[in-house]
């Protein structure tokens, strides 16, 4: 999602979201210890849209 996206949810949306992408997060971190994913970036990409998701959580 994009910052501008993010800043026009209101708190319950936003840790739905955050609850999403944990749950993306794990399911990918299983993936890649099974082999099934190549692309090890994709953890990265993620990991910083929680961190966005949390900072604009923190910000309200």
């Amino acid at each position: 999602m994009k910052v501008k996206a993010l800043r026009e949810l209101n708190r319950e949306e936003l840790v739905k979201a955050l609850h999403e992408k944990h749950q993306i997060l794990k399911d990918l971190r299983f993936e890649i210890a099974q082999g099934k994913v190549k692309n090890a970036h994709v953890i990265r990409s993620t990991k910083k849209e929680i961190a966005r998701i949390l900072t604009i959580f923190n910000s309200k």
